[in-house]
């Protein structure tokens, strides 16, 4: 197993990746087969998690409790009660702070460019989805993990710039006030803890990372309405995971 002078091996590299990518997928719309594929992907990380176990392996072990006590159809009406509506909270970093939604898009969609994180024809969500931001952080730990694995110090080295930037630029800015508003709404032990485990583990990269977000000022309640958004409903057809999403080829 390779390290590096960060201390990172490629076991604990996979194992935050894998992580990341059912988070992400937690975070989409609940279709009938979401549950039953969550359940598995959270047991498969939990069960390889390297030991001493990282911080991950105890809030996924919660976050895979809350899941396996509720059913699909519970799922779906909470999912529709927190996210669908005008008082939802919204699931996208651009309806938080005022830097501009334009700006803020060319900015992430920048990173997923440079990435080869690739957009599918057909995927429903935009680039400033929280879905697709934690799919896209677990590429940049994906590369990395395959970076270290091959003794490519300056292809690691890109890759880990990137995912301090992003961390500093976008998901570690907003995922906390997305957990708060997650409480205030007293979602259930589902939904609650899933966004307590994303703030969790999003915070726990930057300890490591030592990146200190700044916080963002929340925009105007209406700032979402004049965006291009997809009802969920229509995302049920779709994949539910923007896993598949990332590509996993060599670094460039």
């Amino acid at each position: 197993m390779n390290t590096n002078a960060t201390n990172e091996s490629t076991e604990g590299l996979l194992s935050r990746a894998a992580a990341f990518r059912v988070l992400a997928g937690g975070a989409m719309y609940p279709d009938a087969q979401f549950k039953q594929g969550l359940l598995q992907e959270l047991s498969a990380v939990i069960g390889s998690a390297p030991a001493p176990g990282p911080v991950q392996t105890t809030a996924l072990a919660k976050l895979e409790r809350a899941w396996a006590g509720v059913d699909e159809d519970s799922l779906i009406e909470e999912y529709s009660r927190l996210f669908i509506g005008g008082d939802a909270i919204v699931l996208h970093e651009t309806a938080y702070g005022n830097t501009g939604r334009s700006a803020e898009l060319a900015d992430i969609n920048g990173f997923y460019l440079a990435f080869d994180f690739d957009l599918r024809e057909g995927q429903h969500e935009v680039a400033d989805h929280l879905g697709m931001e934690l799919e896209f952080y677990s590429l940049l730990l994906l590369k990395q993990a395959y970076a270290l694995e091959q003794g490519w110090q300056d292809k690691f080295d890109i890759a880990r710039a990137a995912a301090k930037a992003f961390l500093a630029d976008h998901l570690g800015r907003w995922v906390d006030t997305v957990r708060e508003r997650a409480a205030e709404r007293q979602a259930a032990p589902a939904y609650g803890i899933l966004f307590e485990t994303i703030a969790e583990l999003v915070q726990h990269e930057c300890q490591t990372l030592m990146v200190q977000p700044a916080p963002l000022i929340c925009g105007g309640p209406d700032f979402m309405q004049a965006a291009s958004f997809v009802c969920p409903m229509e995302q049920a057809s779709a994949a539910t995971h923007a896993g598949g999403a990332a590509s996993t080829n060599e670094l460039k």
